[in-house]
């Protein structure tokens, strides 16, 4: 079954030269334009050119026409110093499911502002849209809105301005162009197909002359496959010398690296060297002031003991003497203590004695009062 997607759905017009605000919808099998000379017929084709094509490479196929450049489009505004323009086409991937690509136009420069109108957010891969969008979707409260201002108002759908390149990339990758447009030649080429096919020019009617076209010549055929074989051959020997060189400068880098890997390894050794130099002579230093010290400690030690020594001596000598002088201490106490003693004695003795003279003295007394009578005295 032929797979007639994608494809046209429709053009739309805003402010363009003899098609004002209009949409024109394609029938999927023909389309045809008819009308008076100069109603606008072949600025179908130009307007599709230029929303396939860009500016940059766009042509209009109609012969002698000055006018039809990007901003000749234009429909000019009375009473105003500037007007602007939209063109676009409903490309329909599948099924009631489209996408929108087209141009800006504004008459003060002449080339076109490509855009892409899609229902999502990713710009790699495109959201198709559930509805087609026509010219009355874009005319904001009556006015055409800059592409700017129009990307920020319209709510329905997701719009965007690109580069060509980014634009064509875009419609290559979805599949909504088959051919890649980014690379130049191509897209001339591509842009001169779509003129000649407008108003048939650069065809003749002779069928070699179209089947020379539409299949090509033999020889030309052979020409071009040995032109394409040495261009492939130079091509793989660029290649290969290209490779060669990356190769070349690669084993350059490695050996730059493994000199300067060299060098670091050396100052490694030689600072590592120096290192465990000055770490044994610090070593060996703090040994020999320590064995220094540790001789100075064991005489320091020796001087201490004799010191020691004398200490011990002296004071064992003055416990010595003042236990002998404790003795003679001892001794004279206990003398005392005896002198004490006999001294009592003397005393008892002597009281004993005076209590007897006393009383014989007493009796002697009695004697006398009484006459030397012993009866009375005892009858006393």
């Amino acid at each position: 079954m032929q797979n007639n997607f994608p494809r046209i759905y429709s053009l739309s017009t805003i402010g363009i030269k003899q098609h004002f605000n209009a949409d024109y919808l394609f029938h999927p099998y023909r389309t045809d334009f008819s009308g008076e000379s100069g109603s606008g017929k072949s600025m179908i084709a130009d307007m599709i050119q230029l929303i396939l094509v860009g500016s940059s490479e766009f042509k209009s196929a109609t012969d002698g026409n000055k006018d039809r450049d990007v901003k000749g489009m234009l429909l000019a505004s009375a009473g105003k110093s500037s007007s602007r323009g939209y063109i676009f086409l409903n490309i329909e991937l599948i099924p009631k499911q489209f996408i929108v690509i087209g141009a800006y136009i504004e008459s003060t420069n002449n080339t076109a502002n490509m855009f892409i109108i899609q229902n999502g957010y990713d710009w790699e891969t495109l959201t198709p849209l559930n509805s087609p969008i026509f010219t009355k979707d874009l005319i904001i409260n009556d006015k055409v809105e800059t592409l700017s201002s129009l990307a920020e108002k319209v709510e329905f759908a997701r719009v965007k301005s690109f580069s060509k390149k980014s634009y064509h990339q875009i419609l290559y990758n979805n599949e909504i162009l088959s051919l890649d447009l980014t690379k130049d030649e191509t897209l001339k080429t591509y842009a001169n197909i779509l003129r000649s096919f407008s108003r048939g020019k650069g065809f003749k009617t002779e069928s070699e002359n179209l089947k020379k076209f539409l299949f090509g010549d033999d020889e030309q055929n052979i020409i071009m496959e040995k032109y394409r074989e040495e261009v492939g051959n130079i091509s793989n020997d660029f290649n290969e010398h290209k490779r060669y060189l990356e190769e070349i400068d690669l084993i350059n880098k490695k050996q730059s690296s493994l000199k300067n890997a060299l060098d670091k390894c050396k100052i490694y050794k030689t600072t590592y060297t120096e290192y465990l130099l000055n770490r044994y002579h610090y070593w060996h230093t703090l040994k020999r002031k320590a064995e220094i010290e540790k001789q100075k400690a064991l005489r320091e030690l020796e001087y201490k003991k004799v010191e020691l020594n004398f200490v011990e001596n002296q004071i064992k000598k003055s416990k010595i003497k003042d236990l002998e002088e404790l003795l003679d201490k001892k001794k004279t106490i206990a003398n005392h203590a005896y002198n004490d003693s006999y001294k009592e004695e003397i005393e008892t003795k002597y009281f004993n004695i005076q209590h007897s003279k006393t009383s014989v003295e007493t009796v002697d007394n009695w004697l006398t009062l009484n006459d030397n009578q012993l009866d009375k005295v005892k009858e006393w």
